[in-house]
């Protein structure tokens, strides 16, 4: 009765520390970590930082995701939009995002992009691919253009709660971390 709509370009982009999708693609893993919140405003053909209260500001998200890439198992940096955060949200409520395994998928390009994100099997990952997963250094997270910085620590992931200007502000003047693999991940079904 429905069928997926033909692709309109984009290639999965395998490596760095960020979590790619193109047109189409689609990746398993599980949700690590605490997702950090920032604001950003599409200004002059690009999005930039900004506050909150500016006008056109919209609410984006950053969390580490890992997924298994070339048979290991890797911390990717996914970063989105405040439906998607909504969507996480939500399935918080009904399970541990941390220990469920769930497909991230993209359809569209640009500002016609959706995302879905689907539990997998009866969600819940065992205490072998949990132990395997736990391995995974994850990578720090900071608000806007930024790759590294503060996590947001305590409180639920995906609890909904919005600050004045988003949390992750501060800069640590480090470099990324490394893209962090393990390599024993037989017992991971993804």
């Amino acid at each position: 009765m429905f069928h997926d709509r033909e692709k309109t370009g984009g290639d999965k982009k395998g490596g760095g520390i960020f979590l790619k999708l193109g047109d189409g693609d689609n990746y398993n893993g599980v949700f690590a970590g605490e997702p950090i919140t920032f604001y950003q405003k599409w200004d002059g053909g690009r999005y930039v930082d900004c506050d909150s209260k500016e006008d056109g500001a919209k609410l984006r998200f950053k969390v580490n995701f890992i997924i298994k890439e070339n048979g290991a198992l890797a911390s990717k940096i996914w970063s989105a939009s405040a439906p998607v955060y909504d969507r996480l949200a939500h399935l918080s409520k009904l399970c541990d995002l941390k220990s469920s395994l769930v497909n991230i998928s993209r359809r569209g390009l640009s500002k016609d992009t959706r995302y879905d994100i689907d539990l997998l099997q009866d969600g819940k990952l065992d205490e072998k691919a949990m132990a395997a997963i736990s391995k995974v250094i994850l990578h720090e997270l900071k608000g806007g253009s930024d790759a590294i910085g503060v996590p947001t620590g305590g409180g639920e992931v995906f609890n909904n709660s919005e600050g004045d200007s988003g949390p992750g502000a501060e800069t640590l003047g480090q470099e990324p971390l490394e893209e962090t693999v393990v390599e024993d991940s037989d017992d991971v079904p993804f």
